[in-house]
């Protein structure tokens, strides 16, 4: 099974972010590798519209095709009046819907002995550099200054709340799909990423340092690295490349990868499973 995840498209009509012919040869690119599934996974566009638009670009693909949200498709839609929270609470997966995708924070896609499970994620600042002396409440009031989230997201959320209600749900959908015999591996898919090894680190700078808190989820990351059927974790979010492998004794290893996605440079990594 071919699996291919493209991820941070930034999808926008001015071009100010991605233009939409970036991303349309982004798609052309995708048909000629011939994956069985493919993923998106998270930062998908710049507003409702354009989000709904990218989407669209993928839905002739053939096969199916996923999604998970990013920090930036919960950012509060002012020309449309959507709010964060009518955002997650079902304006994405409708948008999903219409243009036939997979939205995957409710449901899996299965080819043939492998299921692909997927999540947006959230950070929970576990990923804060050793480095760093600060708390978590720290870390939360300082957020305003250093993640726009904080100022484009409108709701009143914890951030290790959210992770953790996102956390319990794709274990949830991980499980049912490994509990299925005829399931042989699974790939989990993810906007932030969840393992230290697709965690860039930078010491010789603080800032970078300290904001890795938002960039990451080790522990989701250390509880899906306990099921022996996951193979592979594809992540998003930090616009740098990363590949690795993790090696998990007598579960055997896990191919780990951050897309390297940038504006104005659309990406995508394929993986046999």
């Amino acid at each position: 099974m071919r699996l291919a995840v493209t991820s941070d498209l930034h999808y926008d009509f001015e071009g100010h972010l991605t233009r939409p012919a970036a991303v349309e040869e982004l798609v052309l690119s995708l048909v000629d590798s011939r994956p069985d599934a493919v993923v998106l996974a998270g930062d998908i566009a710049n507003g409702y519209a354009a989000f709904e638009a990218c989407l669209a670009e993928f839905k002739g693909l053939g096969v199916p095709v996923g999604v998970v949200a990013g920090n930036h498709d919960l950012w509060r839609d002012e020309k449309l009046g959507l709010s964060t929270e009518a955002l997650w609470g079902g304006a994405l997966e409708e948008a999903c819907e219409r243009q036939g995708l997979v939205w995957l924070e409710s449901r899996s896609i299965r080819v043939g002995e492998v299921a692909v499970v997927g999540s947006m994620c959230w950070y929970d600042y576990s990923a804060l550099d050793p480095s760093i002396a600060m708390t978590r409440e720290e870390l939360a009031r300082v957020k305003s200054a250093l993640n726009a989230d904080a100022r484009k997201m409108d709701w009143r959320r914890k951030d290790a709340d959210f992770a953790a209600e996102l956390e319990r749900a794709l274990l949830r959908r991980l499980d049912a799909q490994a509990s299925d015999p005829a399931v042989t591996a699974v790939a989990v898919v993810t906007h932030v990423p969840l393992l230290e090894q697709q965690i860039t680190r930078r010491p010789e700078d603080p800032r970078w340092s300290t904001t890795n808190a938002y960039y990451g989820n080790l522990t989701t990351g250390h509880a899906v690295l306990q099921r022996p059927k996951v193979k592979a974790i594809v992540s998003g979010h930090s616009h740098v490349g990363q590949q690795a492998v993790v090696e998990r004794g007598a579960l055997g290893p896990v191919a780990a990868y951050v897309v390297p996605s940038d504006y104005q440079q659309p990406k995508f990594v394929l993986l046999e499973l």
